[in-house]
């Protein structure tokens, strides 16, 4: 079985885009998106039954609005839960066979780092190139099932279900997991302590001692991918990773106990708290995968005469045809403005130009101008009143100021410095064990997430207040 998607449709059907839909925005390119479109919904597909059918991405100035069809979510959701009735097995089994594939990429990904891709010739690059990528597409794919506990609108349906069972929705906030990021912070606030004991203040990173360097550069070693995403990637080395201890705060939660339920909950509660650790893992896949493929394309672009940033806007079947001498210029620059793609269980289909902009056409409009306030569910509660801070993009968040309000389509782990100075958290998608739901309740921020169009109708600098108790947003 080959992970990566390999039939070509020659045209995407319009009426799909009509279709209901899950949506995220996410600042990215086309290489990086695309790859874990492809793990998501073919490679899940071939390994497990049932799936996801379709996505459809429109990236538009590096804006990425990716959209997945709702029913085949539904239909995951059903069979998670419908067999969580009599066991978790079914998740367990699930769980056991994605860690091979995740070892498997991780021991990958340490190899590489030893590898010098200068030394190999073409078709040797490209092998290792294909490789990393199939192994990319496997660390995601079946663990994408924790996806299926998305939810948008007023109701969380995990909340609902419990509701039907008589369990009080406050227990949804004692689902938790430490994510990777708070988890590398704790580290180095830990560390940090140490540093302070024994020199009294925190010395330019050259007069620590050996060791002290020894544990950053180990810190290097387990964390140099955490700020990547679709669209950045920086290498943290230990001296950036030492700047930032003075600044950091204890992370420790109190780990909150569930007490014990009836079988059937506590089999759902069991698997929303693996989905939300899981999750967490998954994305630091794709993190680390960011920084490999940019590895690759860096050489790539060493070898011909595309710079990496050009590449990174062509998907990973266009590089082979790219190294044999087939010219990509104008599809490039076509793609920097607009691309439409889409990858289904069973295919795959990428466009750019004039081609895509009659799928851009169908792309939703609507006027929110009338409304007062937005609804969503709430993540973590509290109050709060503050002006807006829209991020879209991995730049923008250099602007953030203490105390204002951060407003997303989605958190992703590059956002937790911001998350820390946030009086609330405002975000377009999301479900009881989405990353914004998580980190708000490990900070204690309020939060409400699933509101839709926050992004839409909520500007910079406006004033509005978060009733993070009843899920409101007053305008």
């Amino acid at each position: 079985m080959s992970p990566i998607a390999k039939h070509k449709l020659k045209e995407f059907p319009i009426n799909v885009l009509q279709q209901d839909s899950y949506n995220k925005t996410f600042h990215s390119k086309v290489f990086t998106l695309f790859a874990s479109s492809n793990s998501m919904i073919y490679c899940f597909a071939q390994l497990h039954k049932p799936h996801y059918d379709y996505s459809f991405t429109f990236l538009e100035n590096e804006e990425g609005n990716w959209n997945m069809d709702a029913a085949s979510l539904l239909r995951v959701r059903e069979w998670v839960v419908e067999n969580a009735k009599t066991s978790t097995q079914h998740i367990v089994k699930l769980y056991d066979q994605w860690r091979t594939y995740c070892g498997d990429f991780t021991q990958l990904c340490d190899n590489l780092r030893e590898k010098e891709l200068s030394s190999l010739s073409d078709k040797e690059l490209y092998e290792e190139l294909k490789n990393l990528y199939e192994c990319y597409l496997l660390a995601g794919s079946v663990a994408y099932v924790t996806d299926c506990f998305m939810s948008r609108g007023e109701e969380d349906f995990f909340e609902q279900l419990l509701a039907e069972q008589g369990v009080a929705k406050d227990i949804v906030s004692q689902i938790d997991s430490l994510s990777y990021t708070l988890q590398s912070q704790q580290e180095l606030v830990d560390l940090g302590k140490c540093i302070k004991k024994n020199y009294g203040t925190f010395p330019l990173f050259d007069d620590l001692s050996q060791d002290f360097k020894d544990e950053l550069k180990n810190h290097e070693e387990r964390y140099f991918w955490i700020q990547n995403n679709y669209h950045h990637v920086h290498y943290v080395s230990a001296q950036e990773f030492y700047k930032q201890i003075p600044d950091l705060k204890e992370t420790k939660a109190e780990k909150k106990e569930i007490p014990p339920q009836e079988p059937f909950v506590q089999n759902l509660l069991n698997i929303a708290q693996l989905f939300s650790g899981w999750k967490d893992v998954r994305k630091s896949g794709v993190a680390m995968g960011a920084h490999f493929f940019d590895v690759f394309l860096k050489e790539i672009a060493r070898r011909t005469a595309y710079s990496a940033d050009d590449l990174s806007f062509l998907i990973f079947h266009e590089i082979k045809p790219l190294l044999d001498g087939e010219d990509f210029k104008d599809i490039i620059a076509l793609r920097r403005k607009k691309c439409f793609f889409s990858v289904n269980a069973d295919s795959y289909f990428v466009c750019e130009g004039e081609e895509a902009e009659k799928y851009f056409a169908y792309k939703e409009k609507e006027d929110y101008s009338q409304l007062v306030e937005l609804k969503g569910v709430v993540a973590c509660k509290g109050n709060a009143t503050g002006k807006v801070r829209v991020i879209l993009k991995t730049g923008d968040m250099k602007d953030f100021k203490e105390g204002e309000i951060l407003v997303a389509n989605q958190t992703t782990p590059e956002f937790v410095p911001i998350m820390k100075k946030a009086a609330a958290i405002i975000t377009e998608q999301g479900g009881i064990t989405s990353h914004a739901a998580v980190v708000s309740r490990e900070l204690n921020v309020p939060c409400i997430i699933g509101t839709k169009i926050a992004t839409k109708i909520l500007k910079n600098g406006q004033e509005i207040t978060v009733d993070a108790e009843k899920g409101m947003v007053r305008l």
